[in-house]
């Protein structure tokens, strides 16, 4: 598991994680057919049961009950005062009634403690397999024979992630693997999605290298201690001729795992992870204070070697840069994580509000736009802190038992190190490691929830908690009572029972998953896309679906992906017809009695139509906005041109199907968005009553989200194409401003210019920013069709900067110089700019544009006066100066001439 499970993109390849249950049940009735067979020949092995193992049950059973229906009554008991809103409440809500009183009389009715169950039970399965995992681990891995084949692999894989992950980031690809894409978004850094996780990863593997390294400081420090030459006086020794000692004693076998931790621990800094890089100085710093009462002249020799050899190795990779940034990004903690911090600074409140019960495991994506107030720039499914979201999610409860975990965890490394034996010690130096940087990413990550990170961490603590069960006078092998025989398998036939329902459930979970990937897919590319899309089975997609309906009846999202099947099969269909209706119109184009400049035009435009820009004109929102043109002309035309058979045979049954989904899970806008999208096509209902339910669908998909851009964007593109400016006009305005990348500006420009007023555009949905205007100017008003709106526009930003008092007037002259620049008002530039040369007390970048305005203005002395001034200062190019220098001599020169 430890060298398969990480090559799988972290363990989430679609169906992964339940080959990891299965394999998990497999084991522990392994274990159990063979403690049954000990049971019977009466040599039980000897090994008290661990506190530990009731915490984590404890744990998977409150995790159980919270989506149980049997939890309603104790939420109803006890009360949330901020739970996320139940689905009577939307219902009130949507329904107009937002009355308090009557909301407050809904909150808990027949109401798991869970806000969604189904990702309480998705939860509930991966901690199934962690759990199972980690007790079949402590029952297993006791001693030097189990334990070590498990450090090696770890060490390994971690070694050969580095590795990739180096080759993936020289090569430029952004695809896992050079094979998987990455659909969603991601910084791949080898078989992981993105740095973070693979950090957490890497933390566990430099744990893993570093119990052997900690053995060998271990070994040669009792040597050390026990030699003649080096008895009491060898502590006198200098340093130097002391670190020498060690290093004269270092074997092939030794330099291994020393360049393995280098590896690693560089590995840890390639990956761009802030909090891998916070976390992995941490579990050093802890692995050095424990192995220093050892020999604190090995710690400090490997400790610098570590860093010299780490760094080295970067600047080999020629990531050197790359990780500076990001170490520089440090220095200011809160700039750092300012998205993060002001999440939190909502998220606690609502935690500590939700302190008794918890809004259920895995429910955070679900319950946090309910308390979500400012906007940021990401989306947070997950808290980005563990501790944070087990608080939201689990309450005091989970807190209590993530903490007990922790401890305990802590306690077994303490107690083991405190043994005689070296691989004891080493291997409670190892768990420390591996919990001081697990605890440290926790608070700036949540990579543990990867089935990577989990495997290896239920590996690692299962072995360290298993050994410290032993007790330290007896073997393992000590025929022991019975009595605590008898509970350990019962424990264990108990999680393989839970095994076989949580990989039922798996499955479930994992062909939901499938089909996201292959409808993302198909969206993306279209039928004819990529050999990968082309490979995609939409009867394959469905079989899975309808299986993973059956498994969870009650998953919004299965119906979500259900009817985005709908629309694929709908738009392949559609791509269809549009594409035989271009080859007849090619095929008819000699017929046609027009003058052969128009055939020749039309055949020009026809065959331009590739497959992507045909896929394209079938989405949705494409299309909805062609049907809302129409039925602004002619009502009934629409019904003709929509109401086709496969617009009611798949739009229609998509419709139901995210009408269903809205019924299972009301929180989130997206169920909102694709009602609103689809509302237009019901082969039900006038136009005018349509659009009424389009309205309602927008409306209650922005009162359940802080302003998300898609949202936002979205939902103002439906206004438009239904005619609603105002609407329009404010939601976009809103997208603007945000400050995120601006993903969906191209498109609001584009539009703005073919349906909004000129003035409305400029005024009310760019933000009135001179700079950001500029920008805008430069970027999307470049073609020739393009002259006259940019003309308006530049008019508009100089009485905008004309307007603002608070410009300093030198920024107020070079925004105006760069206003005049756009539409190549060249005297107006070499105004702006004299004016701003009075004025700069520092050095001009903006010079050599001085001087071409004044070239442009035939100002050729003054031009060159300027080109001179230039040259003295190294950050102009020379090779500009010297073109601009020749063209003022060819333009003398055609003067004189003339």
């Amino acid at each position: 598991m430890a060298f398969l499970t990480p090559w799988f993109i972290g363990g989430n390849y679609p169906f992964t994680r339940t080959a990891l249950v299965v394999g998990c049940g497999l084991t522990l009735l392994l274990i159990a057919i063979t403690s049954i067979s000990d049971l019977r020949s009466n040599v039980p092995k000897r090994m008290s049961v661990p506190w530990i193992w009731w915490i984590l049950l404890l744990g998977i059973g409150f995790t159980a009950f919270q989506a149980s229906s049997q939890s309603a009554a104790l939420q109803s008991k006890f009360g949330q005062k901020h739970h996320s809103i139940s689905t009577s409440q939307h219902e009130l809500i949507d329904a107009g009634d937002t009355n308090q009183s009557t909301l407050s009389k809904t909150a808990g009715e027949s109401q798991p403690i869970s806000a969604y169950a189904p990702a309480t039970r998705s939860k509930l399965v991966d901690l199934l397999y962690g759990v199972g995992l980690f007790i079949a681990a402590s029952l297993v891995l006791r001693d030097p024979k189990s334990t070590l084949p498990v450090l090696t692999a770890l060490a390994v894989v971690g070694v050969l992630i580095c590795f990739v992950g180096v080759l993936q980031i020289l090569s430029g690809d952004s695809r896992i693997l050079w094979q998987y894409e990455l659909l969603w978004g991601g910084d791949a850094f080898a078989s992981f999605v993105n740095g973070n996780n693979a950090a957490g990863f890497l933390l566990i593997c430099f744990s893993a290298s570093m119990f052997f390294v900690a053995k060998l400081v271990l070994v040669y420090s009792r040597q050390d201690k026990s030699g003649d030459d080096y008895g009491e006086s060898g502590f006198k020794q200098p340093f130097v001729k002391r670190l020498l000692r060690i290093i004269s004693q270092l074997q092939s076998q030794h330099l291994y795992f020393l360049t393995a931790i280098v590896v690693v621990a560089a590995g840890v800094m390639m990956t761009g992870s802030r909090s891998g890089m916070l976390a992995l100085a941490t579990s050093v710093v802890f692995a050095g204070l424990m192995l220093s009462r050892s020999s604190i002249v090995a710690v400090i020799g490997l400790t610098v070697a570590l860093i010299v050899c780490s760094v080295a190795v970067v600047a080999y990779s020629e990531q050197g840069g790359r990780v500076s940034d990001e170490v520089q990004t440090l220095a200011d903690f809160s700039d750092a994580a300012a998205p993060r911090l002001q999440h939190w600074r909502e998220a606690i409140p609502f935690g500590v509000a939700n302190a008794l019960l918890g809004t259920g495991n895995g429910t955070y994506k679900y319950v946090s736009p309910s308390f979500r107030q400012l906007f940021c720039t990401k989306t947070f499914a997950h808290a980005e802190n563990v501790y944070i979201e087990t608080l939201v999610e689990m309450g005091v409860v989970g807190v209590l038992l993530l903490l007990f975990c922790i401890f305990y965890c802590i306690y077994a490394c303490i107690g083991l190190f405190g043994r005689a034996q070296s691989f004891d010690q080493a291997l409670a130096v190892s768990g420390i490691t591996c919990l001081s940087g697990q605890i440290a990413i926790a608070v700036l990550d949540f990579g543990i929830y990867q089935p990577a990170n989990c495997t290896a961490m239920a590996l690692l603590m299962g072995a360290i908690v298993g050994r410290y069960s032993i007790p330290v006078a007896d073997s393992p092998f000590v025929v022991g009572r019975k009595s605590s025989h008898y509970v350990k398998l019962g424990v264990v036939i108990l999680l393989m029972l839970a095994t076989c329902w949580g990989s039922y459930e798996s499955w479930g979970i994992e062909s939901q998953r499938y089909a996201k990937r292959s409808i993302k897919l198909l969206n993306r590319y279209g039928s004819g896309g990529p050999s990968k899309t082309r490979q995609v089975s939409l009867p394959a997609v469905k079989r899975q679906l309808e299986g993973a309906e059956k498994i969870r009846p009650d998953d919004s999202q299965v119906q979500m992906l259900m009817g985005d099947l709908e629309i694929c099969q709908f738009r392949i269909q559609r791509a269809r017809e549009v594409t035989e209706d271009i080859q007849q119109q090619l095929a008819g184009l000699a017929e046609l009695d027009v003058p052969p400049e128009e055939k020749e035009l039309l055949r020009t435009q026809l065959e331009s139509l590739d497959a992507a820009a045909v896929w394209n004109s079938t989405a949705v929102p494409f299309i909805h906005q062609q049907l809302r043109a129409v039925q602004r002309v002619a009502p009934e035309m629409g019904i003709e041109i929509f109401g086709t058979p496969i617009v009611k045979q798949h739009l229609d049954a998509a419709y139901n199907r995210f009408l269903r989904a809205e019924q299972l899970c009301p929180r989130l806008a997206n169920t909102r968005v694709r009602l609103a999208q689809l509302a237009a096509f019901r082969s039900s209902g006038a136009p005018e009553e349509t659009l009424k339910e389009e309205e309602k669908h927008i409306e209650a998909a922005l009162s359940r989200s802080i302003p998300k851009t898609p949202t936002l964007f979205n939902c103002g593109l439906l206004a438009l194409n239904s005619g609603n400016q105002d609407v329009a006009v404010n939601l976009w305005k809103r997208c603007l401003r945000q400050p995120h990348l601006r993903s969906h500006e191209s498109v609001i420009v584009d539009l703005s210019l073919q349906i909004l007023p000129m003035k409305r555009f400029y005024e009310e949905v760019l933000p009135q920013n001179p700079k950001y205007l500029l920008k805008i100017a430069r970027k999307y008003f470049r073609a020739e069709g393009m002259a006259l709106p940019k003309k308006f526009l530049v008019v508009h930003i100089k009485r905008l900067i004309e307007t603002q008092d608070d410009l300093p007037e030198l920024e107020k002259n070079l925004l105006l110089a760069n206003a005049a620049w756009q539409v190549e008002d060249y005297p107006e530039v070499a105004k702006n700019y004299a004016n701003c040369l009075s004025l700069a007390s520092t050095p001009a970048p903006w010079r050599y544009d001085y001087a071409f305005a004044l070239y442009k203005t035939k100002q050729f002395d003054e031009s060159v006066r300027q080109l001179k001034v230039c040259e003295l200062d190294p950050s102009f190019r020379k090779n500009r100066i010297k073109r601009l220098l020749d063209l003022i001599r060819r333009e003398r020169s055609n003067i004189r001439s003339k």
